[in-house]
């Protein structure tokens, strides 16, 4: 994991202490994820990190249906949708 990385992680678990009063229900977009991520709260997606996934490929979910980031991308749609978020 990068530095970046390790700061995204630490700035996600100061906002999830910060909310974890709020009595709504809460859920993780986890994006670019590299191995596993330990959070005490449910993720909603993982959304892998892909060199696929570019400025030079617009679209990319319409062009590429059978690829891992668009399968993650529906699901996250399909839950989303299911819940009415």
């Amino acid at each position: 994991m990068s530095g970046a990385d390790r700061l995204d992680l630490n700035g996600l678990k100061t906002l999830l202490e910060v909310i974890r009063e709020v009595k709504t229900p809460k859920f993780v977009v986890l994006n670019r994820v590299v191995g596993e991520v330990d959070l005490d709260v449910p993720v909603a997606a993982k959304i892998p990190c892909s060199c696929d996934v570019n400025m030079d490929n617009p679209f990319f979910v319409e062009r590429f249906p059978q690829h891992d980031v668009t399968r993650r991308i529906e699901e996250l749609a399909k839950f989303i949708a299911d819940r009415r978020l």
